[in-house]
């Protein structure tokens, strides 16, 4: 049989017109047990490909070339033939069409030249040169493909080098023998490592080195001994001396340069430092320029790295995803509107205050007098003339005529208003108050048409002949208050969440209950309900808009977000979070590209509504969703995530755990049937099966391929997949219990595994399979799986801990204590090694890199933090905070930056360690990039200039560099 060793050697290059043979060649290596790296197969969708194809070329022991045509014009195959010259690998031509006579294609491939992915220059001419002057596989057809595919084995398995040193070193032996074994003709220096290393690397090759190598080699070496014995003998005492005083100074040298190192690389850190600080001092400012933001950021990234450098970058890019904060007013915001032309945006504040805004530029454009009540209710007419204003806690209705700013009309209800409404032809306005009075008002003649009992909530039907009554859903005759038509015997909708849009034709409205669950979009023309789109479970709807081309419906929640729904297809297009307080109010723009939202503490936000994938990926961004995510765990290949929602949403019966690919975003599968929150998800190695813990006392083995429940074991305890994949072990409060997931069988169970430990909160297994550590409260315990007996038991009186994981080379374990301390025990013996502070209140949770040199940290501060597991120093902070630092400053008691990131539910490192997927308390999920590279890529691919002359100077840059480099 094949050595083992000699599998995966074979990489093949070809075209694909010639796939058949390339296939058919695949097999016959297969069927004698060798595996040839074929990118048909071995390049998984979505990886770097060109990654993978020079790692295939690195681990080959020989580069087989299929020459035809195709491959010598191949941009891709002189790609890989290029890098296996470079590699000096062994090349294998098979000499698919002879080329040697077509001179056409010579003379063509002359001039044929690429960049490859990495920048170097690829020339066809330059390969076929070496090409050429190689021995060749011939292929004629299929009949001699066995004996052609033969020879390439034994061209691949042969070791040319080592039967040339197995030839060269017998002369030379030989010779030594036939001259009296004389020491001068044994090997010296350099020569007898060399020989060394053959002989040592010589086992099982053919033919074996005889008696006479070893002995040549062996007293070459000792003759070497002798001579160096001899010369150390006659010199030592100089040596010494030589030594003592080289020693003394190069230590004072190292002392000096170890000095002036760390002098440079604080003043590289202090002046990444100064270009931040300018950089957020930019963006803190309402008219800053982002662009100059992130060129700062790169800037101070490519000086010195340091986490508040990455932060503005990451900030900068979100804030120039058309995203900006508008208006910071006094106080919270009470309405918020747009004139149809797009010309104003109109504000309204709990102060009583009442301003219009250039809706371009955020400029004050007017501010009008201080009401006697502060404004609930504003309209533009549809012919943006006229401005309506009312305030719940008045009677008052005001009508403002825009072009002189000019009050034209004023009349009052007995009882506070409760909604305002223009006709469809801007000539008349409607208002309801609380005691059911609707009046219809004349712009024109400054009369009251009608005085009615109609409504809390009046609008004008599209035909305007008509009046709607949102809550209880019938039409009504505007002067006699008669009932025209019942729309919907359930009502609509609370008026005080309701929105038109295309001309009064589309309404979208939310409420008439407190446990509504539904925006429902109603078409006013045909009296038809079109759509109904479900809210997340649990959050507050303060406000709703519908944008005037009626493609998107907006909600405003008290839980501080604002989300954007497709109106057509129902679906969520995106989410909002700058917000740190509950969002009031808010507003389309006229062309509906951007929204308006207001908060409780005055500030406004103008956010574009589809931003592209491209300025989502730049802020981190991987998806937004309905409901709130919960666990995330990513599939061996890097190309699936798991997540689970943390409660039951979106008008669901059950937890599911949704499965996404990753490169397009998007769900695949679903695994529907737990009952109660998910608590815990892990992929098996093979990444085709998946388990789960649950509240609802299951735990459950899934297929990932098909989502279908493999095994059921009762149990909420914390749970881990064996390496083998066919165990699960099972922690609940008071057993440990391993079982045999395919057959349902319980493998081991111990006699004891606590004593009153209190509720467990980790389960850490080693990556061999053998040692679990259980943490509960105030006490953990170390246990040996394979015969079920206890190591060691530890206690401690504060602080608890929460997470615990095991280091991938299985030396270490360490906890997430809730002071925010990490504690790093000796996995073997669990005795305490050292502990580091991670976080200021309590440290959440915890992972290990793929590789082990970082520990990741989540606190509930809202920071994902890396930490080398070495010497313990922060290298890296993620935070998703968004909000101005002016207005965290502004808010805070001491003047100092208040901690406000957005929690962090879970988190885990792709495979390769170079990104971590995390999920938080906002909805979303973001893919953090830990290469530094491509955050400065990202940033160099969204900005659209370079610093100017003026910026340089006001800045301190002193040099022209450019920022980014082609």
């Amino acid at each position: 049989m094949q050595d083992p060793q000699d599998k995966n050697r074979i990489f093949i290059s070809y075209s694909r017109q010639n796939s058949a043979f390339a296939h058919d060649a695949v097999m016959y290596f297969k069927s004698r047990d060798i595996d040839p790296w074929f990118d048909l197969e071995d390049i998984p969708k979505g990886r770097e490909w060109w990654r993978e194809i020079q790692k295939g070329i690195s681990a080959a022991k020989a580069f087989v070339f299929v020459i035809s045509r195709g491959s010598l014009q191949s941009m891709v195959c002189n790609w890989e033939l290029a890098q296996a010259i470079r590699q000096s690998k062994k090349i294998i031509p098979v000499l698919f069409e002879d080329v040697f006579l077509d001179t056409e294609l010579l003379r063509e491939i002359r001039g044929l030249e690429w960049h490859d992915p990495d920048g170097s220059l690829v020339q066809a001419k330059q390969n076929w040169e070496t090409l050429k002057n190689l021995n060749f596989v011939r292929y004629c057809d299929n009949r001699v493909l066995v004996h052609s595919l033969e020879e390439v084995i034994t061209a691949t398995l042969t070791d040319f080098d080592f039967i040339e040193n197995h030839t060269r070193y017998l002369v030379r032996a030989n010779e030594w023998a036939q001259k009296g074994k004389r020491t001068a003709f044994l090997l010296t220096g350099d020569e007898i490592r060399e020989a060394e290393q053959w002989l040592s690397g010589s086992q099982g090759k053919d033919p074996a080195p005889s008696d006479l190598h070893k002995a040549y080699i062996q007293e070459s070496r000792r003759a070497e001994r002798t001579r160096q014995r001899r010369l150390r003998s006659g010199i030592g005492i100089a040596l010494t001396i030589m030594v003592v005083l080289l020693s003394l100074g190069i230590w004072q040298y190292q002392l000096q340069q170890e000095k002036s190192d760390q002098s440079l690389t604080n003043e590289r850190v202090a002046e990444s430092q100064r270009l931040t600080n300018l950089g957020n001092a930019i963006l803190n400012d309402i008219d800053g320029d982002s662009q100059a933001a992130i060129l700062l950021g790169i800037r101070a990234l490519t000086t010195a790295y340091t986490a508040e450098a990455e932060a503005l970058v990451r900030e900068a890019l979100f804030t120039m995803a058309d995203t900006r904060l508008f208006i910071d007013a006094p106080s919270e915001v009470t309405c918020l509107t747009t004139s149809p032309d797009g010309r104003y945006l109109l504000r309204c504040t709990q102060g009583r205050g009442i301003a219009l805004y250039d809706s371009e530029s955020g400029k004050l454009a007017y501010e009008f007098e201080t009401p006697e009540f502060s404004i609930s209710f504003a309209q533009f007419s549809n012919n943006s003339q006229f401005l309506a204003l009312a305030s719940e806690y008045g009677t008052n209705v005001m009508i403002y005529d825009l072009n002189d700013i000019t009050l034209v009309g004023d009349y009052s209800h007995t009882n506070p208003v409760s909604s305002v409404a223009f006709s469809p032809d801007s000539g008349r306005l409607t208002s309801s108050d609380r005691n059911f009075e609707t009046i219809v008002y004349d712009i024109a003649t400054k009369k009251i048409l009608s005085t009615i009992r109609g409504a809390r909530y009046a609008l004008f039907m599209p035909n305007g002949q008509e009046l709607i009554d949102t809550e209880n859903g019938t039409s009504f005759d505007p002067v006699s208050g008669w009932t025209v038509e019942t729309i919907s015997p359930n009502g609509l909708g609370s008026h005080t969440l309701t929105s038109l849009a295309m001309e009064g034709t589309l309404l979208a409205a939310f409420g008439g209950s407190e446990f509504s669950s539904v925006i429902q979009i109603w078409d006013i023309e045909t009296k038809n309900q079109t759509q109904v789109i479900p809210v997340p479970a649990f959050e507050t709807i303060q406000d709703i808009a519908l944008s005037p081309d009626g493609r998107f419906v907006a909600a405003a929640t008290f839980e501080q977000n604002v989300r954007v729904w497709n109106v057509e297809a129902g679906e969520l297009v995106t989410q909002f979070s700058n917000h740190r307080s509950p969002v009031t109010k808010l507003a389309f723009s006229a062309d509906a590209e951007y929204v308006f939202s207001a908060d409780r503490d005055g500030l406004v936000w103008k956010w574009k509504v589809e931003d592209s994938s491209e300025e989502q990926n730049s802020a981190g961004l991987l998806a937004i969703v309905t409901d709130e995510i919960g666990q995330v765990a990513i599939s061996p290949d890097g190309q699936t995530l798991a997540t689970s929602t943390t409660y039951l949403g979106s008008g669901g019966h059950d937890y599911p755990v949704s499965l996404w690919n990753i490169e397009s975003e998007t769900v695949v599968n679903t695994l529907a049937g737990h009952t109660g929150l998910i608590t815990q998800i892990q992929y098996a190695t093979s990444g085709d099966v998946l388990v789960t813990g649950s509240s609802d006392n299951t735990i459950r083995v899934w297929s990932t391929l098909t989502g279908e429940e493999l095994s059921r074991f009762d149990g909420s305890g914390h749970i881990a997949l064996s390496p083998d994949n066919q165990h699960v072990v099972i922690a609940n409060d008071e057993t440990l219990e391993v079982w045999n997931w395919a057959t349902n069988h319980l493998v081991t169970r111990p006699q004891e595994t606590r004593d009153n430990a209190g509720r467990i909160s980790g389960l850490a297994l080693s990556h061999q399979g053998t040692r679990v550590l259980l943490n509960a409260a105030f006490y953990a315990y170390l246990w040996d799986l394979e015969n079920m007996t206890k190591i060691k038991d530890f206690t401690w009186f504060a602080p608890s801990a929460y997470d615990v994981s095991y280091s991938p080379n299985d030396r270490q374990a360490a906890m997430a204590m809730n002071d925010g301390t990490v504690v790093i025990r000796d996995a073997d013996s669990g005795n305490k090694l050292t502990e580091f502070t991670a976080h200021p209140n309590s440290t959440s949770l915890l992972r290990f890199s793929p590789d082990g040199a970082y520990i990741a940290t989540a606190g509930q501060d809202g920071s994902i933090r890396l930490w080398d597991s070495q010497n313990y120093t922060e290298i890296r902070r993620l935070e998703l905070d968004i909000v101005s630092t002016a207005d965290l400053i502004r808010r805070s008691n001491n003047g100092e930056r208040a901690a406000s990131g957005i929690k962090v539910n879970d988190f885990a490192f792709t495979p390769d360690g170079s990104a971590i997927i995390s999920s938080h308390a906002d909805r979303s999920l973001r893919l953090w990039s830990l290469n530094t590279a491509n955050i400065i890529l990202q940033a160099c691919q969204r900005i659209t200039r370079d610093f100017t002359v003026s910026e340089r100077a006001s800045f301190g840059i002193r040099d022209d560099n450019p920022t980014c480099f082609d």
